[in-house]
């Protein structure tokens, strides 16, 4: 998976085979994350965004909206002919909508006198134009409570449809998610180009404010944390039952390793930085899970309990892949979802559902 992602961001900055002589291409600061010297930008037009890590002090040169060069295989940004080391190039494979929750806190953390309020974050919807299609110039509504809204550019041949109605905004940013044939998509970044006002909104209805939270969302839910939280990071709940088995490995997006944690650990939530992860509980990947600045990331569960003795073996519900398989009698933690369980030379459709016990 590794390769595959760095592949598709050497394809985007416009690299074709590694004989090619690699020349910079623009980027432009989004913003930067003090508190692990990280640096988000975007690429004109696709805007494609990615992040890169450099030292504390070359840090404080990455100001947002900064035109800049990139140099992908060569590990350099250009600033004013000056080329700057950078580690950990990556394309942001993160929801427009958690993006851009962290987009708040690094805004917050960004300003030199420490007492700004945190940036607003408005999700607006886009307006479409039935009668031109093909335009790329897209229109969002409302801040709320108003009929103000914003315009942005799209690339050509991206028509609105390709887009998700609700965008977020971020100061002078808008993030919005492609539509894929694959069901997910990652946030693109495209820069305000003015405001607008739509005398037929509803401003009862349009909008929302700097700090609201999603609540279900797929194979996870979000909420606010019980308790303090360390500044900068977001928390993924592992607070199962005491009687339930469980084990969880923490990977990049990438695959790369990162933690493993299970129940002889007795920890009721594990603090990473923000961004998306892969997860593995008991076996079960769990792709693109968001941690959010300042909320805990619940992992929408149910428990298999299985009593009868003898061979066991658990799939999924194609029965193409194998997950795991015992020969005594278990209590685990799956993911929400349906599973094959095969015992005695037979099988048997599980529906995981949240909270819920199936017993075999």
């Amino acid at each position: 998976m590794k390769r595959v992602i760095t592949l598709s961001l050497a394809v985007l900055l416009g690299l074709q085979s590694p004989a090619q002589i690699e020349l910079p291409k623009d980027a432009y600061v989004i913003i930067t994350n003090r508190a692990n010297n990280t640096v988000f930008a975007r690429l004109p037009v696709l805007g494609t965004i990615f992040r890169f890590k450099v030292s504390a002090d070359d840090l404080k040169k990455f100001k947002p909206d900064l035109k800049f060069g990139i140099l992908y295989d060569a590990n350099k940004a250009i600033i004013n002919n000056v080329k700057i080391h950078v580690t950990d190039i990556e394309v942001v494979l993160e929801h427009a909508k958690y993006f851009s929750m962290n987009a708040v806190y690094y805004w917050k953390t960004n300003d030199p006198a420490k007492n700004s309020k945190p940036a607003p974050r408005f999700i607006m919807k886009t307006i479409y134009d039935k009668h031109n299609p093909g335009d790329n110039h897209i229109q969002a509504c409302c801040e709320p409570g108003t009929q103000k809204g914003v315009e942005f550019t799209i690339p050509e041949g991206l028509n609105e449809p390709g887009i998700e109605p609700q965008v977020y905004v971020v100061k002078n940013m808008v993030y919005l998610d492609i539509k894929r044939s694959t069901g997910w998509s990652e946030a693109m970044a495209y820069p305000v180009t003015g405001n607008w006002i739509d005398s037929t909104a509803d401003t009862t209805s349009h909008g929302a404010t700097a700090n609201t939270s999603p609540e279900i969302d797929g194979n996870i839910a979000m909420r606010p944390p019980t308790g303090n939280i360390k500044d900068g990071l977001g928390r993924l709940n592992t607070n199962f039952p005491d009687s339930i088995d469980w084990a969880i490995d923490i990977y990049t997006p990438s695959k790369k390793f990162i933690i493993h944690r299970s129940k002889s650990d007795n920890i009721r939530y594990m603090e990473l930085e923000p961004g998306s992860y892969s997860v593995r509980l008991n076996t079960v990947m769990v792709e693109r899970i968001p941690i959010v600045i300042g909320q805990e990331t619940l992992l929408r569960v149910g428990f298999l309990v299985i009593q009868r003795t003898g061979h066991w073996d658990l799939y999924d519900e194609s029965k193409s892949k194998f997950l795991t398989s015992g020969n005594k009698q278990v209590k685990i933690v799956l993911p929400v979802g349906s599973y094959q369980l095969k015992q005695n030379g037979k099988y048997t459709l599980l529906v995981v559902t949240e909270g819920s016990t199936s017993t075999q």
